[in-house]
C-alpha cells in the first residue's frame, strides 16, 4: 500500500511541481525530484538521498544546538498541524547559502510518519520586504515630519491616522481624533458640493478638492487654513485619501496687506487708478441693482496747472510733499460723500455719491478750485498753483466707469485750455471735438500717400500798380474719409504728431515746381511765399534741402520768400540761426509773418537780414475806424523803411484798407478784396490780367 500511495507521490512531485521537493522520513531525504537537484547544485540524485536534514542547514553547523532545536520545533509542528510553512536558511553544494520558503507537510502512510517538503528561493522576495520596510519606515518619518497638517482617512471620511503637525493645528491627540469624521473639523460643507466628485477625480488620480476655508481647534477657535485632498489608489481602486490642511492665517494677514497696497497710490495713500475705475464700476451695478433712476453720481478729474515746473524748479521732493498736501486736503473736503484717488502723475479723480443736479457738482468742483487759493509753503518755498477740473455725470455722461472717466477727461482738456481755474462739465460738443482731432490725427498720416494734398495760391499785388507781384503757396487738404479739412484745422495737429515735416518737404517741393512752370510761361519776376514751421527750421539739414531743391529747378533763389512766424522765430532764435544764415546767403529771401503779434527787437531783424514783413491782419481789420490799429500800421511801415524792409499788408479786405496803406506808404497788398485762394489753373488766368480790380476775384 505504501509503495503505490509512494509511486503516486513520485508522479506528482517529479513530473509536475516546479519548485524543489523532498520525501523525508525521520528527518532524512529518501527521495527528491530535478529541481531539488538544481537548486542546491547535485547532478544525480543519490547525492541527496541518505542526506539529514541538518546537512543543507548552515545555521545548524554554525549555531549548533540552539538552531537544531528550532528547527525541530519547526518539523513537529508541521506534525501537529499537518502542514507548515516558514522560512530557513538552507546551503548548496558549492555552500553558497541562500534563504528558502519551506512548505512541510506531514501525512502518515501505514502508521510511518512521510513529510513532503517544497523549497522555494525567495531571494527577491526577501529584498522586496527588506525595500518594504524601509520604504515605511521612509514613510513614517517624513508624514511625522511634514510641515503640514496631514491625515489619512478612509472613503467614509473618517480618520485613520494623523501626523504631528496636525495634532498641533487641531490640537487633538491621536486617541482623540481617531475615528472622527473629518468634516466635523471644518466650518463649511465641501463635501456635498461639486468638489467632492470623486469618480472623475479618481480616474483622473487628481486632487479631490482643494479649497481656502476655516477649522476649528479643540479650544473653539477657528483657524484659516487650506484643504487639499488627494485620493490614495491601489491597484486601481480608490482605497482612501489624504487629507492635507495647511495654516495661512500669517499668508492671509499677508495678502490682506498686499491687497490693501495694491488699491492704493504708494505716495499719498489715496486709492489707485485701477480701485477707481472696479469701485465706480461697483457703484453702476449696485444702482441698477436696484433699479434706481433718480440716484446720480459726479465723477471729477483734476489736472494740477504746470506741476512739472515745481519739480524743475524746486525738485521732485518738493513736488512729492506738494501732492500729499493737495490729498489731504481734498480727503478732508469730500469727506464721506465720495472716494478720492490719485489717477496719473499730477490728477487726482473723485467719485461723488448722490448728486441731485449739475449745479451741484459745477458748484463742488468751483469749492475745490479753492483749496489752491492759499499758497503752498514747503520748506520756506511759498508759491501759489492753479488746477483745471472736468467733470461728467452718470447716467448722463456715460453709463460705465470707462466713459464717465473719458468724459470727465475731455472736458479738462477743455478746461485746461482756460489757463487754470476753470470748472468745465461735460458736454456733447466736446466730444465732438475731440473726435474730430482723433480723426484729423489718423487720416493725415496718410494723406500724402493718398494724393490728397494740394495748394491753393493768393495773389499779392504791388500796392501802387495793384499788378500782381507775387504769390504765396498756401496747403489744402481733402480726405477721402472726413472731406475737407481747414488747415486752421489740421496745421496745428501735423505740429503734433510730426506729419509737419514730411507735408513741409512735400509743399516746398511741389510750389517751387509750379513756379518752375510760371517761370517758363514766362513769369519769371514774381515771387512765392511759403510758410514753414518751428519744427522744419529746427532740422539739421533743412536749409540744404531747400537750396537742393530750387537748384534742382534752375529757380532764381531770390524770387523765393520763406514766411516764419514772428513768435516762433524771436523765441528759438539761436537754434535756427545757422539754417536761416545759410539761406540768406544763398540769395532765399526770409520774411517775419504776423509782425506785431510777437516780441521782435531791431537788432534780431537787422541780424538775419530779413528781407520781407508782412503785418497781421488783425491790425488791418479796424484800420480804417480804429485810430490805435492806424498808428500801429503806421509806426510799423515806418520802422521797416528805417531798415529797408518791404512792407505786406495780410487782411485787406476793404477799400478804405488799400487807401490808407497807400497813402502810409505800403509796399504790397494781399487780401480777399483782390482774391481769395484759388488753384494754380486760376492763377494762370490772373497772371495773363496782370492787373487785379477791387472785388474782382472774390469768388
Amino acid at each position: 500500500m505504501f509503495s503505490e500511495q509512494e509511486n503516486c507521490i513520485h508522479s506528482h512531485l517529479f513530473h509536475k511541481y516546479p519548485y524543489a521537493a523532498f520525501i523525508i522520513e525521520d528527518n532524512v531525504i529518501v527521495n527528491c525530484n530535478q529541481a531539488a537537484m538544481s537548486l542546491f547544485g547535485f547532478y544525480e540524485k543519490k547525492q541527496l538521498i541518505g542526506l539529514h536534514l541538518y546537512d543543507l542547514c548552515p545555521l545548524v553547523q554554525k549555531d549548533g544546538q540552539l538552531s537544531k532545536n528550532k528547527l525541530e520545533k519547526q518539523l513537529s509542528q508541521s506534525h501537529e498541524r499537518n502542514e507548515e510553512r516558514f522560512i530557513w536558511t538552507h546551503k548548496k553544494s558549492n555552500g553558497e547559502k541562500f534563504n528558502a520558503e519551506i512548505i512541510l507537510i506531514s501525512e502518515i502512510f501505514a502508521d510511518r510518519e512521510i513529510k513532503i517538503a517544497t523549497v522555494r528561493d525567495i531571494k527577491d522576495k526577501t529584498i522586496l520586504i527588506n525595500d518594504l520596510d524601509t520604504q515605511n519606515i521612509n514613510f513614517e518619518q517624513l508624514f511625522n515630519s511634514f510641515p503640514s497638517a496631514v491625515a489619512i482617512i478612509n472613503n467614509n471620511l473618517e480618520i485613520l491616522n494623523i501626523n504631528k503637525c496636525f495634532k498641533e493645528l487641531f490640537q487633538y491627540s491621536h486617541e482623540e481624533i481617531i475615528k472622527n469624521n473629518i468634516k466635523e473639523l471644518l466650518s463649511l460643507d465641501l463635501f456635498d458640493t461639486k468638489l467632492w466628485d470623486i469618480k472623475e477625480r479618481i480616474y483622473n488620480q487628481d486632487t479631490i478638492c482643494d479649497v481656502k476655508t476655516v477649522c476649528r481647534r479643540k479650544s473653539g477657535n477657528f483657524v484659516d487654513i487650506s484643504f487639499s485632498m488627494y485620493p490614495i489608489i491601489h491597484d486601481n481602486v480608490h482605497i482612501g485619501n489624504y487629507a492635507v490642511c495647511t495654516d495661512i492665517t500669517e499668508l492671509r494677514k499677508r495678502e490682506e496687506k498686499i491687497r490693501f497696497l495694491s488699491h492704493r497710490d504708494t505716495l499719498t495713500r489715496l486709492y489707485n487708478k485701477d480701485y477707481f475705475i472696479n469701485h465706480v464700476r461697483d457703484q453702476i451695478t449696485n444702482l441698477e441693482n436696484i433699479h434706481s433712476s433718480n440716484v446720480k453720481m459726479g465723477v471729477l478729474l483734476l489736472d494740477i496747472n504746470d506741476f512739472n515746473s515745481i519739480n524743475d524748479n524746486l525738485g521732485y521732493n518738493i513736488g512729492d510733499i506738494f501732492l500729499k498736501i493737495i490729498a489731504e486736503r481734498l480727503k478732508e473736503h469730500i469727506g464721506n460723500k465720495g472716494i478720492v484717488s490719485k489717477f496719473g502723475g499730477d490728477e487726482f479723480i473723485i467719485l461723488v455719491y448722490n448728486i441731485e443736479n449739475r449745479r451741484q457738482l459745477v458748484r463742488l468742483g468751483r469749492d475745490i478750485l479753492k483749496i489752491f487759493d492759499k499758497p503752498f509753503t514747503i520748506n520756506r518755498y511759498d508759491f501759489f498753483v492753479t488746477c483745471s477740473i472736468g467733470i461728467s455725470m452718470y447716467p448722463h455722461h456715460g453709463d460705465n466707469s470707462h466713459d464717465l472717466i473719458k468724459s470727465a477727461d475731455i472736458a479738462v482738456q477743455k478746461a485746461k485750455k482756460y489757463n487754470g481755474n476753470k470748472v468745465v462739465i461735460y458736454n456733447y460738443k466736446l466730444n465732438q471735438d475731440v473726435t474730430e482731432k482723433f480723426l484729423i490725427d489718423s487720416y493725415l498720416r496718410y494723406a500724402i500717400e493718398n494724393n490728397e494734398l494740394y495748394l491753393n495760391y493768393q495773389p499779392i499785388l504791388d500796392a501802387q500798380s495793384e499788378r500782381i507781384t507775387g504769390l504765396e503757396a498756401l496747403v489744402r487738404w481733402h480726405s477721402s474719409e472726413i472731406g475737407y479739412v481747414p488747415p486752421n484745422k489740421f496745421i496745428p495737429i501735423s505740429e503734433g504728431n510730426g506729419m509737419v515735416l514730411p507735408i513741409g518737404e512735400w509743399v516746398i517741393k511741389n510750389a517751387c515746381m509750379q513756379l518752375k512752370k510760371w517761370n517758363d510761361m514766362g513769369y519769371k519776376e514774381i515771387f512765392l511765399s511759403i510758410n514753414v514751421s518751428i519744427k522744419q527750421l529746427e532740422q539739421k539739414n533743412f536749409a540744404d534741402f531747400v537750396i537742393r531743391t530750387t537748384s534742382k529747378l534752375r529757380l532764381n533763389p531770390t524770387n523765393i520768400v520763406l514766411e516764419i512766424t514772428e513768435s516762433v522765430y524771436m523765441e528759438n532764435l539761436e537754434r535756427i540761426y545757422r539754417n536761416l544764415k545759410k539761406l540768406n546767403k544763398f540769395g532765399i529771401q526770409i520774411s517775419i509773418d504776423d509782425f506785431g503779434t510777437g516780441y521782435s527787437s531791431l537788432g534780431q531783424l537787422s541780424k538775419l537780414e530779413i528781407s520781407k514783413l508782412k503785418i497781421d491782419k488783425s491790425f488791418i481789420k479796424e484800420l480804417h475806424i480804429n485810430s490805435n490799429n492806424a498808428k500801429i500800421v503806421t509806426a510799423i511801415i515806418v520802422m521797416a523803411k528805417s531798415l529797408n524792409l518791404s512792407i505786406v499788408a495780410e487782411g485787406v479786405e476793404e477799400s478804405e484798407h488799400t487807401v490808407f496803406l497807400k497813402k502810409a506808404g505800403c509796399d504790397m497788398l494781399q487780401g480777399f478784396l483782390y482774391s481769395r485762394p484759388v488753384s494754380a489753373e486760376k492763377i494762370k488766368q490772373l497772371l495773363k490780367k496782370g492787373t487785379l480790380s477791387q472785388s474782382a476775384e472774390k469768388e
